[in-house]
């Protein structure tokens, strides 16, 4: 699919050679293709196109394969194991892209000094294990739900509410099921965006792939509204 550049002239050539010997009616193409030099140089930029036509199909399904895969269960709010190649359920929103969104777009300048109000703890006996709230995550999580489909779909309200709104209820509903474990994870997220080491880990809704068991706690949690 990807002749070096000095053989192509041969290799076109001796595929169509092969070709038109497989079909009796293109015995006499065959001859001139061996005995024309510039003949055999013309009628091979056909199969350039044709191989350039394929590349583009595969490459197209591939893509479209690739961007359902991540968008299936939202897979892509969850960092993948290198060694294992497989996601880490137990680390959800804190893929890379994830915290790299949040860092950049979010966490420059003198923001999270001027707004540190805005990240509490939950947790009575760690107040000061402060946490991202929702609202900022599920928006960084739609935002790169919108690199998978950037393509064809602008970034718009009216486009993207809905995964928003599935992001929040994720949270809610895995703080509902697991509190203190998604307490470390949001407290970790806080940590991956405003300390400089980043956590590197070894349309459906992402709460089927979670794996956050609840963690038996005698601390009570406070109950505040993190949906801003």
């Amino acid at each position: 699919m990807y002749p070096l550049i000095l053989s192509r002239h041969g290799y076109r050539t001796s595929y169509l050679v092969e070709a038109a010997g497989e079909l009796l009616p293109a015995v006499h193409v065959k001859e001139r293709l061996l005995a024309d030099p510039k003949y055999a140089a013309l009628l091979a930029d056909l199969l350039i196109d044709r191989i350039n036509t394929l590349r583009r199909t595969i490459k197209k399904v591939a893509v479209n394969e690739a961007v359902e895969k991540q968008l299936q269960d939202h897979r892509y709010i969850f960092p993948c194991n290198p060694v294992m190649g497989k996601l880490s359920t137990n680390a959800p929103f804190r893929h890379p892209a994830i915290v790299a969104v949040l860092k950049q777009g979010v966490f420059t300048g003198q923001f999270h000094a001027q707004h540190k109000r805005l990240f509490i703890s939950t947790r009575k006996s760690a107040p000061k294990e402060l946490e991202l709230p929702d609202a900022m995550v599920a928006l960084a999580a739609t935002t790169v739900s919108w690199f998978h489909l950037s393509i064809s779909i602008n970034f718009t309200e009216g486009a993207y509410e809905d995964t928003y709104r599935n992001h929040m209820k994720t949270l809610s509903d895995t703080r509902a099921s697991a509190r203190p474990a998604l307490h470390n994870v949001l407290h970790g997220l806080y940590k991956d965006v405003t300390e400089s080491k980043t956590f590197q880990p070894s349309t459906g809704s992402s709460s089927l792939l979670i794996n956050l068991a609840d963690i038996p706690d005698s601390d009570e949690f406070t109950n505040v509204a993190l949906n801003q």
